[in-house]
């Protein structure tokens, strides 16, 4: 591989590496931890571009069957509508969670919903969990996968619920995967020639 084509391979990696990381938005991992399932958040989300439809009471729970999960501690939040993306992400009734903590954020699919606490300023940071005692991933009716709702192409624009054991590529190997496409790629253009 040239000098030149090596270079362009690093940037493509280094671009596309930066661009996921700049559409962070806000991830919720659920996964079984011994006889006990947790759901744990971590982002900052932007509101730009959705509807405020007011506030309301809520409290932890996962309805796997309308893609709804709140998650935190029970109490007042603020509601917009406007959000894309999956309507479900498995089949079981609504179960409340056995408790909350950190900042109330949730995901509400079927009815295009997300809520942030009561007077969040988009982009600031939110952590959150709450927890399901005695429960499993498969009786709470969850489906393992990566399900995500957007509302635009900016930053923060995005919720994202991961189900189960997620793998992420380091980004080394992303880089060395690239590297070893784009090298492929213009062997082929090389026997071609």
């Amino acid at each position: 591989m040239s000098n030149l084509g090596f270079k362009a391979a690093i940037a493509s990696v280094a671009l596309l590496i930066s661009a996921a990381t700049a559409q962070a938005g806000f991830v919720l991992s659920i996964q079984q931890v011994g006889p006990n399932v947790i759901a744990s958040g971590n982002g900052a989300l932007d509101t730009t571009g959705l509807l405020s439809v007011g506030t309301m009471a809520n409290s932890p729970l996962v309805d796997p069957g309308h893609a709804e999960i709140l998650n935190g501690p029970a109490g007042t939040v603020g509601v917009f509508h406007g959000v894309t993306g999956p309507t479900s992400f498995g089949s079981s009734p609504l179960t409340l969670a056995s408790s909350g903590q950190g900042e109330f954020a949730g995901i509400f699919g079927f009815d295009d919903v997300l809520f942030v606490p009561l007077g969040y300023l988009s982009h600031t940071p939110l952590s959150n969990s709450s927890g399901y005692v005695n429960k499993t991933l498969a009786g709470l009716g969850l489906t393992l996968g990566t399900y995500e709702w957007t509302w635009g192409t900016g930053v923060d624009q995005n919720f994202t619920v991961q189900i189960g054991p997620v793998s992420t590529p380091e980004p080394a190997s992303v880089a060395l995967f690239t590297i070893g496409l784009a090298g492929l790629a213009l062997a082929r253009r090389r026997r071609l020639r």
